[in-house]
């Protein structure tokens, strides 16, 4: 079955990645353990560099461990699916990303 069929079903996914930023998006069935196993190797990188920078006594921020959540059940389409994901990414960055937005656009003006 082709991933762009109409019949094509896919969840929604809240992720988080190393660095502790959110995003969400639709994540075909047979791919979301390919997907959480993906996450798992970045972090496991990302904790190895963090190991060696702080044995070499540089400053290094501890990554996050990612998080991978569906929201609901399986949706019948990739365009359905990528479309409530974006829904539901324009809400976070409402809500979570306000002042995020504040302090760089405020960087921007002083720089």
């Amino acid at each position: 079955m082709s991933l762009n069929s109409p019949s094509a079903q896919f969840y929604v996914c809240q992720v988080r990645d190393t660095e502790g930023s959110t995003r969400f998006e639709a994540i075909y069935w047979r791919n979301l353990n390919d997907r959480k196993k993906e996450l798992i190797e970045d972090y496991k990188g990302a904790y190895s560099a963090y190991r060696e920078a702080k044995k070499e006594g540089m400053e290094a921020v501890k990554p996050r461990k990612p998080a991978i959540r569906t929201i609901g059940g399986k949706i019948k389409g990739k365009s359905k699916a990528e479309a409530i994901a974006s829904r539901f990414q324009e809400k976070w960055d409402a809500k979570y990303n306000k002042g995020k937005k504040a302090e760089t656009e405020q960087v921007a003006k002083e720089g």
